[in-house]
């Protein structure tokens, strides 16, 4: 079987949408998450997109560079002091990579705690990692 095309280096950034952040629990400690795989000659122009259209960029918001054959399966854990918002499935944390496709994933982020909340994004495949965000609790709910 041959490989597939190998795609160029691309970035993950993560944003809180606040667009539909309407805080479900009564200490409104939910903030949706949306993450979003570019190219990393891209970088820029999506930052400014997603600003404009209402995201807020989280502090350390880019990875390090990252290569994804077509069709790759990127699965995202939450780990630290944050969960999977309540009614969405653990198992949809996932972004399925298409070259020259919108390549997001948009899901409720629970923060649970004081600390740090973590976000591994890892290979569906092998499940090596390909990059973990972390961020302070606090940021993310101020963000929202």
């Amino acid at each position: 079987m041959a490989c597939p095309q190998e795609k160029g280096l691309c970035k993950f950034l993560v944003f809180v949408d606040k667009q539909n952040d309407v805080g479900q629990n009564p200490d409104d400690t939910e903030v949706f998450v949306y993450i979003v795989c570019v190219d990393r000659s891209d970088v820029g122009t999506v930052i400014a997109e997603r600003k404009a259209s209402g995201f807020v960029e989280l502090p350390h918001n880019g990875s390090t560079d990252c290569k994804l054959y077509p069709e790759e399966i990127v699965n995202v854990e939450v780990a630290g002091k944050g969960r999977v918002g309540d009614g969405y499935p653990v198992d949809g944390c996932t972004l399925h990579y298409l070259p020259g496709s919108d390549n997001h994933l948009r899901f409720p982020l629970c923060v649970t705690g004081s600390g740090r909340v973590s976000l591994i994004l890892r290979k569906s495949k092998d499940k090596s990692t390909l990059y973990c965000f972390c961020f302070n609790g606090r940021d993310i709910l101020s963000s929202g």
